[in-house]
């Protein structure tokens, strides 16, 4: 055609073949293109009527999406000859998505020789919007409103089949009286060395990157549940589509105007094409995302139920230790699990990155494969404190085992207790950790009935309170409101007394090996002990009553309150005791000694004034051992006590004592 030789995204087969234009030589691909465009949307509405409740239920729900793919591929074309191909071109030879291939081939172009590779394309974008509401009229009214949003995109671009003058072994002689441009493209050879020969005035070459990624995203917001913020989900691969030419001569006769440098190009053939392989499936992106939304919520849920676990730890070791030092290590350490404390904010990261990691590579081959359990290394490398590393260990176990269908509780974290104090703000929190790091126990139990009654008022209200923001301004009048209520409800003596009556009963002498008994607090006349997470009550025995109180009588009566002294040996623990002796309102140790060895004498000498009898366990000689409660009738400890509760045994012998409240 006009001199020219053009094939289009055909093959051209046989034994020689022989390509000869006076003008241009162009071998090209023809592109397959496709192009898809589609539209959604839904409408729903409905009302319902209770005519025996009086009540009216309006519904409805708006959505609408788009999706737009896009996708360009290419049917290369072939020349091949079993024995000699020979290309002559007056002007340009052009190979744009072509193959040329020959046992011995022999190329003669008077113009420039251009090959280039192409890249295959795909590009998929989806948008999807949505807002759904409900409204109840009547007994329990409700509003419920919801909005949702959703975009995933995907853009893929790689060289499957590399553009090239491919010779067997007999090899190639390639003249050029211009230059030759390799873009991505290959003169390859099977042949040796001193067979191949290019011989070209300027020779220019360069390299195409490969590229696949995608990311998916979604987030909603709804006035029940607050925002939802879901995991971006993304990935992305490389590759490069080298130019290069076999081994051989390369002869350069344009030196004057050769600007690239020959030294870089690439002389491995057989590496050239790297070709990157499609890594985006709609099901399988939307798995993903789905998965890492699981990861992080039950991840995160999880770093809430290690610090509460944590910090009921140490609020026993705050009311059970030694001495000031032991006590003073365990607020400090309280302060780490506390909002903004370094182990907490430490667990976030941890689990932030985790989650990023798994957002943007293969999450799910495996909560038990290799690759989940390298990268959770890696993550747990850069966590130095022993403990918290097996702590973040046990919660990625946890939250692996939670989002494969089985249960964390009685997975690695089966001594995680649930979550606890979901109903408190952060400055509520605040405040009850400031209470437990004074012991001021009476303001710990006001925050954990408060705790309850906003988790009543929120149910009362239809509001998921652990899924709102509630550091968001935008919340803060219905934060005034709900803590207005409870506060109100929190002062209610029937809430109260539901309270009371649901804490659990322990045994006295539990609650005496716990060492707790120096966290009481009264409430409309029942006596609670910070135990275990909660509080709970004393299980009593009535005095005047039953063989256990009269054998109490009896040993209290035997002990020789001369002989006493908190100095002597069977009291040296309590020396060290944040529960002993040290929180009578004395200054000295003779005057603790003298107070309560005056009460012990008052109880030895007026039955009435034991006010509580429980059995503790058995000594270690055998011997049965009581706690009793004495009225000391005036202030005697450093909180407001008027009481000693004495622990002692059937001889007489006292184990330990300290303030307490009747």
């Amino acid at each position: 055609n006009n001199g020219d030789i053009a094939i289009l995204g055909s093959s051209v087969n046989g034994k020689e073949i022989l390509l000869d234009a006076a003008n241009d030589v162009n071998l090209l691909s023809a592109a397959n293109t496709v192009d898809s465009d589609s539209h959604s949307s839904q409408k729903s509405a409905s009302v319902g009527v209770d005519l025996t409740q009086g009540g009216v239920a309006v519904s409805g729900q708006l959505g609408k999406g788009k999706t737009d793919e896009h996708s360009v591929s290419y049917n290369e074309t072939t020349i091949t000859a079993e024995q000699e191909l020979t290309v002559k071109s007056g002007n340009d030879t052009n190979l744009v998505g072509a193959q040329v291939k020959g046992d011995t081939v022999e190329i003669d172009v008077k113009g420039d020789l251009n090959l280039a590779s192409q890249q295959d394309r795909e590009t998929y974008t989806e948008k999807n919007k949505s807002v759904g509401g409900s409204i109840g009229f009547g007994a329990g009214a409700s509003v419920n409103l919801s909005a949702n949003t959703g975009k995933m995109d995907s853009e893929y671009r790689s060289v499957k089949e590399q553009t090239g003058i491919f010779a067997g072994k007999g090899g190639f002689d390639i003249k050029v009286v211009g230059n030759t441009d390799l873009d991505g493209s290959v003169l390859g050879s099977e042949a040796e060395a001193n067979k191949n020969k290019l011989s070209t005035g300027t020779l220019t070459f360069s390299d195409i990157e490969n590229k696949a990624e995608y990311k998916a995203e979604s987030n909603g917001v709804g006035n029940a549940t607050g925002p939802n913020l879901g995991v971006p989900v993304s990935d992305d691969k490389t590759s490069t589509t080298h130019a290069a030419i076999a081994q051989g001569t390369i002869e350069i006769k344009d030196q004057a105007n050769q600007k690239a440098d020959i030294t870089k190009l690439s002389r491995d053939t057989q590496n050239a094409v790297n070709k990157l392989d499609q890594i985006f499936d709609k099901k399988t992106v939307q798995e993903k995302q789905e998965l890492a939304n699981l990861f992080s919520q039950e991840a995160v849920k999880l770093v809430g139920d290690i610090a509460e676990r944590e910090k009921d730890r140490l609020v026993d070791k705050i009311i059970n230790a030694k001495n000031d030092t032991e006590r003073e290590e365990a607020k400090k350490e309280y302060q780490l699990w506390m909002e903004s404390g370094t182990n907490k904010v430490l667990l976030h990261a941890f689990v932030g990155g985790l989650t990023a990691k798994f957002a943007g590579g293969d999450f799910m081959s495996g909560a038990a494969g290799a690759g989940f359990n390298e990268v959770v290394q890696q993550e747990l490398k850069n966590i130095k404190n022993p403990t918290l590393h097996q702590l973040a260990s046990a919660l990625v176990g946890g939250a692996a085992t939670e989002i494969l269908g089985g249960d964390a509780q009685t997975g690695t974290v089966t001594a995680l207790n649930g979550t606890k104090y979901n109903f408190l703000s952060h400055w509520q929190t605040g405040q009850r950790d400031k209470a437990i790091l004074n012991e001021e126990w009476d303001k710990v139990a006001y925050w954990d009935r408060i705790d309850k009654a906003q988790n009543y008022v929120c149910a009362m209200m239809g509001i998921n309170y652990k899924a709102i923001n509630w550091e968001d301004p935008d919340n803060a009048n219905l934060l005034y409101t709900v803590s207005t209520q409870a506060q109100q409800l929190e002062a209610d003596p029937n809430f109260r007394n539901s309270w009371l009556v649901n804490s659990p009963t322990v045994d006295s002498s539990t609650l005496i090996s716990a060492g707790v008994v120096g966290t009481a607090i009264v409430i409309a006349g029942v006596t609670l002990y910070k135990y275990n997470g909660g509080w709970v009550k004393a299980a009593p025995v009535v005095p005047g009553a039953g063989a256990l109180y009269n054998n109490a009588v009896n040993s209290l009566n035997k002990i020789n309150i001369y002989d006493f002294t908190i100095k002597s040996k069977h009291l040296e623990t309590i020396n060290n005791n944040t529960s002993g002796w040290n929180k009578f309102k004395v200054g000295t140790v003779d005057e603790a000694t003298a107070l309560v060895n005056s009460i012990i004498k008052g109880a030895q000498n007026n039955r009435n004034l034991i006010k509580n009898v429980s059995e503790n366990p058995v000594g270690s000689q055998g011997q049965q051992s009581f706690q009793v409660l004495i009225d000391a009738g005036k202030v005697i400890g450093t909180k407001g006590e008027t009481a000693i509760r004495i622990v002692y045994d059937e001889l007489g012998n006292i184990w330990t004592v300290f303030p307490d409240k009747i």
